[in-house]
């Protein structure tokens, strides 16, 4: 975050060691809770640097610093709300959910790019 920069998860490169990606952080990614207290401690520290910071305010500029300040509130969307109106006991279902696996759920209908992907998370049964 320091430097505008992000790494992946690591994976086994052999036996013995693991790789681990580092790559530019893209203007079109957006900012988690994590990551944003990351950005706090790394202020507070004094490592933030100028490049990192750019990376901030581009991502303020174009709206992705808040895109996913719902999904970190766990607030439901309209159209979720509508497919659990209509079947009761799928809220039911989905109150039982850790906060972690609701989050995660929330991101992945949020961060749908086709219209088809997002309508199919919301099921419905003869």
């Amino acid at each position: 975050m320091c430097w505008g920069w992000v790494d992946s998860l690591p994976h086994a490169l052999d036996g013995e060691r693991t790789m681990l990606l580092i790559s530019q952080r893209k203007d079109t990614s957006a900012w988690s809770a994590v990551n944003k207290a990351h950005v706090a401690r790394a202020r507070a520290s004094g490592a933030m640097t100028a490049a990192g910071e750019a990376k901030i305010r581009a991502a303020k500029a174009n709206g992705m610093w808040h895109f996913l300040d719902d999904v970190e509130a766990l607030i439901v969307p309209n159209d979720l709300a509508a497919a659990f109106a209509a079947h009761p006991p799928a809220r039911a279902h989905w109150d039982t959910f850790p906060k972690s696996v609701r989050r995660g759920i929330l991101e992945w209908i949020k961060t749908s790019k086709r219209p088809e992907t997002r309508e199919n998370v919301f099921w419905t049964q003869p």
